[in-house]
This record gives C-alpha cells, sequence and structure tokens, in this order.
C-alpha cells in the first residue's frame, strides 16, 4: 500500500514533467544599450523585490523561480538610464508574464535592453523581437501609473481584494 505522501510526491513530479507549470524559470536581462551606459534596472514581483542594479555595458542580472500554484506569476521591471546628451530614458515593463511567457521563452527568458528598446528571445522561431519601445516624452510627462500594463493593474487589485480581512 502506497502511504499518502509518496503519492504526492509522485503525483507532483509527474505534473512538473509533463506540464513544466512547476519548473525552474530563469529570467536574464541584459545591457546591450552601449558602452558608455550604465543601465538602472529594479525588478519586482508582488512577493519579491530584487533591488535596485546598475549594469555596465554586456553586464546583466539574473534570477530564477519556480511558478505560483495559479499560474499567476509576474515580475515588473523599472528601468533607466542617460542617452549621450544626457536625457533620461525610462520606463516600467512587465518583463516576466506566466500567461504570455509560458510557451514564448519556456523556461528560460532572456532581455536585452537595447537604445530602442526591451527585446525578448521567442524559443518557437529562434530570435529576438522588439517587444517594448522606449516611451515617447508625452508618455513620460503621464506618469507611470497611467501607463501601467492592464495585466499588472488586474493582478495588483486581485490580490489586494484577496488581501483584505473577510468581514
Amino acid at each position: 500500500m502506497m502511504s499518502l505522501g509518496a503519492l504526492v510526491c509522485e503525483c507532483s513530479s509527474h505534473v512538473q514533467e509533463k506540464d513544466g507549470i512547476y519548473r525552474t524559470n530563469h529570467v536574464n536581462v541584459s545591457n546591450e544599450i552601449s558602452q558608455s551606459v550604465i543601465l538602472n534596472i529594479n525588478c519586482r514581483s508582488i512577493q519579491d523585490d530584487l533591488g535596485r542594479h546598475a549594469l555596465s555595458y554586456q553586464q546583466n542580472i539574473h534570477w530564477h523561480f519556480k511558478m505560483d500554484l495559479l499560474g499567476t506569476t509576474l515580475f515588473w521591471c523599472d528601468m533607466w538610464w542617460n542617452d549621450a546628451s544626457g536625457k533620461l530614458i525610462s520606463g516600467e515593463y512587465d518583463l516576466y508574464d506566466f500567461g504570455r511567457d509560458y510557451k514564448r521563452c519556456q523556461n528560460y527568458c532572456h532581455y536585452p535592453i537595447r537604445r530602442d528598446g526591451v527585446y525578448a528571445w521567442f524559443s518557437k522561431t529562434q530570435e529576438y523581437r522588439l517587444v517594448y519601445a522606449w516611451p515617447k516624452p508625452e508618455t513620460e510627462e503621464k506618469g507611470v501609473a497611467a501607463a501601467l500594463p492592464a495585466s499588472r493593474k488586474n493582478l495588483i487589485s486581485k490580490r489586494s481584494a484577496d488581501s483584505k480581512p473577510k468581514g
């Protein structure tokens, strides 16, 4: 007779191998803007703040995680740098969104940050594509909250509602 613990362990490993939902996922962000540019980046999720990092040219930040049970894992990053004239270029982007990235980059998502924006690796076509262009000056005036992606607004409001005491 099989114990409950052995059954749970056997089922969990089967789900991991078959569906890949609970596999370890890796995210890598690299500064490919230019040799003279420092890319500042601060990435976080609802549960984790990965801290602020200043990346020199060709340096990167890497993190790994397992999906949450609901498949709603989301990491977003604030990024900013100064161009040759000293103008601040900045944006806030969803870098890992389970619903979008589970099949797109599988368990290794690479985001080269370039002069024109944020690129992402597409596993199926084996290529990098521009996924976020740096905002135009008029977008920056509206502030970060106005440009917050809908997926993050929905996740934040859902998690906030779930954490309120039931009365």
